[in-house]
């Protein structure tokens, strides 16, 4: 696989999802670490992008997740 989308800096068109966001996944807050485009031959695709997320409250951090599971938490 290329690494190709690690070099991207995960901003791109207008998602309001981006790194440094806080965010709501499963009911708890996160933030936005980083966020890539996933391969289209990639197994259970459910959306063209993921972002890896970082506990607020020291808790587990889930890692990568689909970008459409999160919904960006009003701060």
């Amino acid at each position: 696989m290329s690494d190709v989308n690690e070099t991207r800096s995960g901003q791109s068109g207008d998602s309001p999802v981006c790194r440094g966001r806080v965010v709501w996944w499963e009911g708890v807050k996160y933030r936005v670490v980083r966020r890539r485009a996933v391969d289209g031959l990639a197994m259970f695709q459910t959306d063209t992008h993921e972002v890896f997320l970082a506990s607020l409250d020291g808790g587990n951090d889930p890692e990568w997740v689909p970008e459409n599971e999160v919904e960006v938490a009003g701060e």
